[in-house]
């Protein structure tokens, strides 16, 4: 996942997670991979995990 971002520039995302495993990979990219960021977005079924650039993350 890293590697396609490095390389892309653009967020990958992941479908199909439970809320426990996508709260298990937010913390393990937070604590392994310090040019990351992660975040969820959509509801329901259709959430999905998001792996970005956090150069690429808007500042709220």
């Amino acid at each position: 996942m890293q590697k396609k971002v490095d390389t892309t520039h653009s967020p990958s995302f992941i479908r199909g997670l439970s809320s426990y495993e996508r709260k298990l990979i937010h913390e393990f990219i937070t604590k392994n991979f310090s040019d990351l960021t992660t975040y969820s977005i959509g509801e329901g079924k259709e959430r999905r995990l998001v792996i970005d650039l956090k150069t690429n993350t808007p500042v709220k």
